[in-house]
């Protein structure tokens, strides 16, 4: 691809975790804009499918996408990374009508000049591959991602996932998985490690799983993700506390 922000930024990225933090449409903006704004975020993300304004017609949903993410560009200055997550994967939902993969497709494809990065479930095969080729020509990070929020892990299956991601060019491959206990934790941890990907993003998702968010780039993850003022995920950390923290474990690396 050459020359997205995770070129650019190599050498920071693997000496620290980048922080993002997301931006949701559940909670007045303004607040969360002032959150925004601290030097110790690296990156926005703007979860829109938390914004109700999408959940409309698609021409309108348009629009107001466009200016959503201009609006938070001029008043952060900072990269986004835009996520329209899936109902079954954690995305929000307004309506009776599921937000398809078909309207999702429209939404990422014009708003691609406008970010940096995007999020995208790596289970949804055919809009992962259709986003990933279209973000790489405008040089726009992807992240492929995968959630899982209750029974057991099935490992080989997560590692058929990241060999996909691969195959398809992913840039990151981001895994969240919902921890109960402190053993599913290092569980999680040591099986994690092992994923193929250079570049991964491991969150374990819960009060149990909490501690991933500080702890996981000593297991090769290179984003932390905090809230702004709401969290849009279980057990996601306040960005500020997130990078206080972060800071003192890795002195002078937050920036």
């Amino acid at each position: 691809m050459g020359n997205s922000f995770l070129d650019r930024h190599k050498a920071q990225l693997y000496s620290h975790p980048f922080i993002v933090g997301s931006l949701v449409g559940t909670s007045p903006l303004l607040p969360q804009i002032q959150s925004a704004k601290q030097t110790h975020i690296h990156i926005i993300e703007v979860r829109l499918d938390t914004f109700p304004q999408i959940h409309a017609d698609l021409k309108s949903a348009e629009r107001f996408s466009r200016h959503l993410l201009k609006d938070v560009a001029r008043w952060v200055r900072k990269p986004l990374l835009l996520t329209i997550r899936a109902e079954e994967e954690g995305g929000a939902k307004f309506t009776k009508q599921v937000l398809s993969d078909r309207v999702r497709a429209r939404l990422y494809a014009s708003l691609l000049s406008l970010v940096e990065g995007v999020d995208i479930e790596i289970k949804h095969h055919a809009l992962s591959r259709a986003i990933t080729r279209q973000a790489h020509k405008k040089k726009v990070f992807v992240v492929h991602s995968s959630h899982h929020f209750s029974g057991s892990l099935n490992w080989a299956k997560i590692q058929k996932l990241a060999r996909l991601s691969i195959h398809m060019g992913g840039d990151v491959f981001k895994l969240a998985v919902m921890i109960r206990t402190e053993k599913e934790l290092r569980t999680f941890f040591r099986r994690s490690s092992l994923l193929p990907q250079s570049r991964k993003i491991l969150i374990g998702m819960g009060e149990a799983g909490a501690l991933s968010r500080i702890l996981g780039f000593a297991f090769g993850s290179v984003f932390s993700y905090g809230h702004l003022g709401v969290s849009a995920a279980p057990g996601q950390w306040h960005a500020k506390d997130l990078a206080h923290i972060i800071q003192g474990i890795y002195p002078a690396r937050v920036s």
